[in-house]
C-alpha cells in the first residue's frame, strides 16, 4: 500500500485534504476501516460485499463488477455491517488478473544451433 499526499502531485488538482492509496484492490489487507472511498480500476467478479463490512460505516465503494450477462456494469457501494448495492450503468474494464502472468520459457543457447543470416 502507497500513500500519497494528493497535494504532492502537480498533474493533480490541489486538494490538501485528499490522500491517495494505491493498492491491490484483491488483498483483504487492502479494505482497512480508514478509507473513506474506494475505486476499483479493474472489473471485479462479483460485488466485494466481505471487504466492503470491513470498512468504516458510510464509506463508499466504486468498481466495475461482471454480470451473469457476460457484461460489466458499474457498482456503488456504501459500507456498512449489511452493504448497500447500487447497479448502474453498462461499463468496459479489464478484468482482474489474480495472479502474474506465466513467465516465458527461455531455452539456453546450446539447445538451437546458431544461425548466422546474411547481410545485405
Amino acid at each position: 500500500l502507497v500513500r500519497t499526499p494528493l497535494a504532492e502531485d502537480p498533474t493533480l488538482v490541489d486538494e490538501r485534504h485528499v490522500e491517495v492509496a494505491c493498492g491491490d484492490a484483491l488483498a483483504p489487507a487492502f479494505w482497512t476501516h480508514e478509507h473513506d472511498a474506494v475505486v476499483v480500476g479493474f472489473a471485479l467478479d462479483a460485488p466485494p460485499l466481505e471487504l466492503a463490512r470491513r470498512l468504516r460505516t458510510g464509506a463508499v465503494i466504486v468498481a466495475p463488477v461482471a454480470t451473469s450477462e457476460g457484461a460489466q456494469r458499474l457498482v456503488r457501494i456504501r459500507a456498512a455491517p449489511e452493504p448497500v448495492v447500487e447497479w448502474h450503468e453498462q461499463v468496459r474494464y479489464v478484468p482482474a488478473r489474480r495472479a502474474p502472468p506465466a513467465r516465458p520459457v527461455v531455452r539456453a543457447a546450446t539447445e538451437r544451433p546458431r544461425v548466422r543470416l546474411p547481410v545485405a
